[in-house]
């Protein structure tokens, strides 16, 4: 039987979240200390985008993204000081945090990856690729 846990949500209202949509945070995210546990939203109409909502803040939730989605070829390379807090098994995933505040942008250089065997999550500094915290959505188009 799976337990639900009742989270206060100022965009959602009161979510009622099973253990696999709950994902506890080896560090606090950039900015958010209070936050130690996010639940992952999945909204039907909204795929393949998510929420990640603080279960600690009700005002806290991040859209997000499946990186791969935004850019082919992404690869996330752990710091070495991530190394002893990240040993995820298959199936992890790695999601890009989004804004909305002027042009639509993505964090490429701090993604948060979630285990859904261990339940944890952790946001990583990403060396590879040289991303930007405020990389744009849609891709540049090549010149004519």
């Amino acid at each position: 039987m799976q337990t639900l846990q009742s989270v206060a949500s100022t965009r959602f209202g009161a979510l009622d979240a099973p253990p696999a949509a709950r994902y506890r945070l080896l560090r606090p995210l950039a900015g958010f200390p209070a936050t130690g546990t996010l639940i992952r939203v999945a909204l039907a109409h909204q795929a393949p985008f998510v929420w990640l909502q603080s279960a600690e803040e009700p005002a806290v939730a991040f859209a997000a993204a499946p990186a791969d989605l935004l850019r082919e070829g992404y690869r996330v390379e752990l710091p070495p000081w991530d190394h002893g807090l990240w040993s995820a098994a298959r199936g992890s995933e790695t999601l890009v945090l989004l804004s909305f505040k002027g042009a639509p942008s993505a964090n490429l250089a701090a993604p948060v990856l979630l285990d859904p065997s261990r339940r944890v999550a952790l946001q990583v500094l990403n060396p590879a690729g040289g991303w930007g915290v405020s990389e744009p959505l849609e891709r540049p188009r090549p010149p004519c």
